[in-house]
């Protein structure tokens, strides 16, 4: 009933594009390398309209690339039927469980102009992005954030999978996805100081490594590994790795039992 959009067949000329200098978008669809001059453009209309034209989504949908997360991380374009775009111009993405969904290193995007509903398969933040504007809400697959943002505020509420947060500028955890079923990887985050916001249920272990600024880490224990041991019995586990907590505070997880003596 006409719930979904797809991609624009090529031979189709009489859509408009961002490019005010084009006919089409075909123009685009037959180049692998889409000139940084478009992406800004996309990006203008974004930050005028707080939206996207479905042929400027299409466009900015060219900009993704599909790795395979085996050996060799092989890349390529995403193909048209990897994702749906909704009348609303939000997309839904399914690239398998063994792929992740990225962007082009050629993009000049300091933030998500599109907003993705659901994602099958792992997502990977553009490394220049400011905040997790857009973020998809649900995520089939893991999270991999590596960039200068200052709040996990757009984190998605569930990620099923593993959420990977490295080398940010956050100083909590606030905004972190309500549910995370593997493993909460927190590697290189300088400024972090409090594990506030942590997620409410992690179904895996709990990593940090590389963090100077933590020091309080008491939010741990009111989760649910904090409060339920079961959740160590899958695997699961509490590390931290080169991060000076708080004397006393260590001696709490210690006594939780949520770390050894040794760490």
């Amino acid at each position: 009933n006409g719930k979904t959009w797809k991609p624009v067949p090529a031979n189709i000329s009489n859509i408009k594009s961002a490019d005010p200098n084009a006919n089409s978008i075909n123009s685009y669809e037959i180049k692998n390398n889409i000139p940084k001059t478009i992406f800004k453009r996309v990006l203008q209309e974004y930050r005028q309209n707080k939206a996207l034209s479905i042929p400027s989504v299409q466009l900015f949908m060219k900009n993704c690339v599909v790795v395979n997360q085996g050996q060799g991380h092989e890349q390529q374009r995403l193909a048209p039927n990897q994702y749906s775009i909704f009348k609303d111009g939000s997309v839904n993405i399914d690239v398998g469980q063994d792929n992740s969904i990225g962007f082009d290193t050629n993009s000049v995007y300091d933030i998500i102009p599109v907003k993705f509903n659901f994602v099958h398969g792992s997502y990977r933040t553009p490394n220049n992005i400011q905040n997790l504007t857009n973020s998809p809400n649900r995520i089939k697959g893991n999270m991999y954030i590596s960039s200068n943002i200052t709040s996990l505020k757009g984190c998605p509420a569930e990620i099923i999978g593993g959420f990977h947060l490295t080398n940010t500028s956050i100083t909590t955890l606030d905004g972190a996805p309500d549910k995370i079923s593997g493993n909460f990887y927190c590697i290189d985050n300088k400024n972090l100081q409090s594990l506030n916001g942590i997620s409410g249920y992690i179904g895996g272990g709990f990593h940090i490594s590389d963090c100077p600024s933590l020091r309080d880490a008491s939010a741990l224990l009111k989760s649910n590994i904090g409060q339920n041991k079961a959740a160590l019995t899958h695997g699961g586990k509490v590390s931290f790795l080169r991060t000076p907590l708080d004397y006393n505070m260590k001696d709490q997880l210690i006594k939780a039992g949520l770390l050894n003596n040794t760490q």
